[in-house]
């Protein structure tokens, strides 16, 4: 009866689409915490062994000193890191508005938070390539991006806010394709263009992800035979705001990776460890400058492989799959440019350390083969594909050590807890490290290496009640 009246069946498409609506956002949340509880499961030891790592420390201490809106804008000299210093800014906001000025469980706080986001942007395939993928594929990169393999390094990385630069690429590439490739609403869309300044002013390699886009969404848009006058401009303010954090003399600059170009480590560090990682996590160890090339070949074709049979169905070089390789190539040349001390810690395929640099461009470049090959037109070729990178995860999960299992090392260390230094401090047991006003305590944080050490400032007021709080 209801195809005899046009308003019934338009009212009937409505509710089908307003339960399909609730239905995608109902297995959004239960991806996000499900991705998140694998997050933090993945570290742990960042909960049941609290401390401050590194720049987290750091930048906790200079919100405490400097103010948080400073310390925002003026964290690093040669780039920002607005996220990082948000992120650390919102955890300290939530420690104290749980336990007031006992500052003890912060590092607790830092491990959930830093998990969160995690989720998140294993939840990004989800939200933005569902439609262009099947879900189940879009279910298959958000575990590929969880369970990504970085060596015995969990307890560097997951649970900890300061890693989370690295992530800021991936979470670029996909608000990219959102704004590419969805049809959204211009309130969306501003939002969305927001954000990318924000990931611009958190990791520059962002700077030259939005460059690919802007050029893209020109040759859409002259396809179409669209207006570009509004979408110039709006590009435009976006790259003056975005780069406004940016000092160019950063390109050639270490990235923080204060050693010498190794040049016998070049085809580890460009190709194993940038690029193909992923695919030979559980035999690393086993691998020559000869196999790695001849892996990174044999990949090379397959993508070609791939993209001539999608060809002959109507693939074009606008497509978003060859976006997500154009952006993984943008984070690789950047490593390899800004990051090339880390061919000093590579030696002949004995270790993967440091694996928190390698974590974005890795995820990047698993993702583009992934979107490429479920992707294909073919269900053949997408069932092949689904069956392999399934089979791999599980390879992950049975040959690599995917979750911080034994003792870390700030265990074997014997460097305390963040309580325990407070603690010590308080009571005369470590060693008295200098501050530049009495209204602070400066306190070690992990890790502590000859020649420097990471510290943290906290109000001696906050000091104080932690002390009276936690140490009796």
């Amino acid at each position: 009866m209801s195809s005899s009246f046009p308003l019934v069946r338009r009212y009937e498409a409505s509710i089908r689409l307003s339960l399909e609506g609730d239905a995608r956002i109902t297995q959004a949340l239960l991806a996000f915490l499900l991705f998140s509880g694998l997050s933090f499961l993945r570290n742990a030891y960042a909960f049941s062994y609290p401390i401050l790592f590194g720049e987290d420390g750091y930048w906790i201490g200079r919100i405490m000193v400097d103010g948080f809106w400073h310390t925002l804008i003026h964290a690093r000299p040669d780039y920002g890191v607005a996220a990082l210093v948000a992120l650390n800014g919102i955890s300290l906001l939530i420690t104290r508005a749980l336990f007031l000025s006992d500052i003890s469980a912060l590092p607790q706080v830092i491990s959930i938070v830093a998990s969160f986001v995690f989720g998140f942007v294993a939840v990004l395939p989800l939200l933005t390539l569902r439609g262009l993928l099947h879900p189940i594929a879009c279910w298959l990169i958000g575990f590929a991006i969880v369970f990504i393999p970085v060596g015995n390094d969990s307890y560097e990385i997951f649970g900890r806010i300061l890693n989370l630069g690295f992530y800021m690429p991936v979470i670029a590439q996909f608000v990219l394709i959102a704004l590419l490739y969805r049809k959204i609403p211009i309130w969306f869309e501003v939002l969305l263009q927001l954000a990318m300044i924000g990931l611009m002013w958190s990791f520059p390699v962002v700077i030259g992800q939005y460059l690919i886009y802007i050029a893209f969404d020109a040759l859409q848009r002259h396809a179409k035979g669209a207006s570009y006058g509004r979408r110039t401009l709006t590009h435009v303010l976006v790259l003056i705001l975005g780069t406004t954090g940016f000092n160019p003399l950063a390109l050639i600059g270490s990235g923080g990776v204060l050693l010498p170009f190794k040049f016998s480590s070049f085809i580890e560090f460009a190709i194993a460890r940038s690029a193909i990682f992923p695919f030979v996590a559980p035999i690393y160890h086993e691998l020559s400058d000869i196999v790695t090339i001849t892996i990174f070949g044999l990949i090379l074709v397959s993508v070609g492989f791939f993209l001539r049979r999608s060809g002959q169905i109507g693939i074009s070089l606008l497509d978003y799959r060859v976006f997500l390789f154009l952006n993984f190539g943008v984070m690789w040349a950047a490593t390899l440019v800004m990051r090339r001390g880390l061919t000093s810690f590579l030696d002949n395929y004995s270790t993967s350390f440091p694996d928190r640099y390698f974590t974005g461009v890795n995820i990047m470049f698993l993702v583009a083969c992934m979107a490429l090959a479920l992707g294909h037109p073919l269900a053949a070729y997408r069932r092949f594909a689904g069956l392999g990178f399934g089979t791999l995860i599980i390879y992950w999960l049975v040959s690599v050590p995917i979750f911080q299992r034994t003792m870390t090392d700030m265990e074997q260390r014997d460097f305390g807890t963040f309580r325990d230094t407070i603690c010590d401090r308080a009571a005369g047991r470590s060693v008295v490290l200098p501050s530049s006003s009495p209204d602070f305590v400066v306190l070690p944080s992990y890790p502590s290496a000859p020649g420097y050490s990471w510290k943290v400032s906290v109000e001696r007021q906050i000091f104080d009640q932690t002390v009276r709080a936690q140490c009796r």
